[in-house]
């Protein structure tokens, strides 16, 4: 693949957030842990019921705001995400563009290669769709939550 044009990912801001929650779940727990003591079964169902509470979510932000990364050249587009494999697309298999409103993401629909979801709080994002609006590939101008 050639040099991007655009790229999108998330910035600073949310990787520092999941970090930040991180510390606080642990401290939360590590506090619970200490004053509890956890000597008998519902104070130890409890705080593994908590740390399941606050880590799925914070594992899957910490995916999500980490890994996710697209990349806008000439000729293709090239993603790379936790939830699937990499995938590098050729730009003549894009079909269309459209947004989904209760999801707050642009979806970049393709003939064979599934579709690729960009969301609003990426940085780059209108990079991303003005680089393929200038490939011919227009998108709905559409004022979402960020």
């Amino acid at each position: 693949m050639e040099a991007p044009i655009a790229t999108a990912y998330c910035g600073r801001k949310h990787k520092v957030m999941t970090l930040a929650l991180a510390v606080v779940s642990i401290a939360l727990l590590g506090t619970m842990a200490a004053t509890e003591g956890l000597a008998d079964l519902r104070s130890v169902l409890a705080a593994a019921t908590l740390g399941m509470i606050l880590g799925c979510p914070i594992v899957v932000m910490f995916l999500e705001f980490w890994f996710v990364r697209v990349d806008v050249s000439r000729d293709c587009i090239s993603c790379q995400s936790p939830w699937r494999r990499d995938r590098v697309i050729p730009m003549a298999d894009v079909t269309g563009i459209d947004f989904a409103v209760w999801a707050q993401w642009y979806r970049v629909h393709t003939n064979s290669h599934g579709t690729i979801r960009l969301h609003g709080y990426l940085l780059g994002l209108y990079d991303v769709l003005d680089a393929l609006e200038s490939a011919g590939h227009s998108f709905p101008r559409v004022r979402h939550v960020r």
